[in-house]
């Protein structure tokens, strides 16, 4: 359900789930959002003391704050930051800590996956993990960032052409549609992909009658053949890697353990 983007029928807004603009507190005031229970909640309840380690632009935001919810939030600006943060006394003396380093991920977005660039932070954050495995620390670190990208050429990325009665949401290549079923088709009959029958979008997102969530269910679903990616209205950054697809790269999460 968590796409790139959501549209909410209540408001009738298109919203970034990244950063909730012009619906800030919407998670934070909505009783069935704000009363789930996170891993942090449930560690916390358990008496095990953690740290949520995050670069600081995201510290803050109303989705950290709703997926970090009952962590203690520790902000790093770069690696160098961070290698300092990991030393001090009161995380080493901390059993679990848990990192979000999402400068590969950049990196592949704009210079794509294999690139001399993308290789270069790979390294350098490879050299950083060599230094850190050597702490003498009886703790648990968890690191993990974004899941997988797959670079796209630009011949096969779409820009589609749509007025404001059809609402494009979701992912750029797992894409949710509201709308007149004929507008739709029209947009879409030049993109490599296929439309989900209604009892696979059912089979796939289940049924509900609770509003909250009904309010973000999207009338069609459009799947892009693997290698493909469409620019909808909202959306113009021509980046090289992208996420939104099934393959096994795509849906591969980074977890690295460091036990010591």
């Amino acid at each position: 359900m968590i796409g790139y983007f959501h549209f909410a029928k209540q408001e009738n807004k298109l919203i970034n789930t990244l950063n909730w603009k012009g619906s800030e507190t919407y998670l934070k005031n909505n009783d069935f959002f704000s009363s789930q229970k996170t891993i942090w909640n449930i560690l916390s309840q358990n008496k095990i003391n953690f740290n949520v380690i995050q670069p600081k632009n995201l510290i803050g935001s109303p989705l950290s704050d709703h997926i970090y919810m009952g962590a203690n939030q520790i902000g790093y600006e770069n690696l160098n930051e961070l290698e300092n943060i990991l030393s001090l006394p009161e995380i080493l003396d901390n059993h679990f800590n848990y990192i979000y380093y999402p400068v590969i991920d950049v990196a592949a977005h704009v210079y794509g996956t294999n690139s001399d660039e993308w290789q270069n932070e790979v390294n350098i954050f490879s050299e950083f993990l060599s230094r850190m495995i050597k702490i003498d620390s009886n703790r648990y670190t968890c690191i993990t960032a974004d899941h997988g990208v797959v670079n796209i050429e630009d011949q096969n990325k779409f820009r589609l052409e749509y007025d404001e009665s059809v609402k494009i949401f979701g992912d750029q290549r797992a894409v949710y549609i509201n709308g007149e079923v004929e507008k739709i088709e029209k947009v879409f009959k030049n993109v490599p992909g296929y439309f989900l029958e209604k009892e696979e979008i059912i089979s796939l997102l289940g049924t509900t009658n609770n509003e909250d969530i009904e309010n973000f269910y999207p009338e069609q679903i459009f799947l892009l053949d693997d290698g493909n990616i469409i620019f909808p209205n909202h959306l113009s950054a021509n980046l090289k890697g992208y996420h939104g697809g099934i393959s096994k790269t795509e849906v591969s999460i980074p977890l690295i353990e460091i036990v010591n």
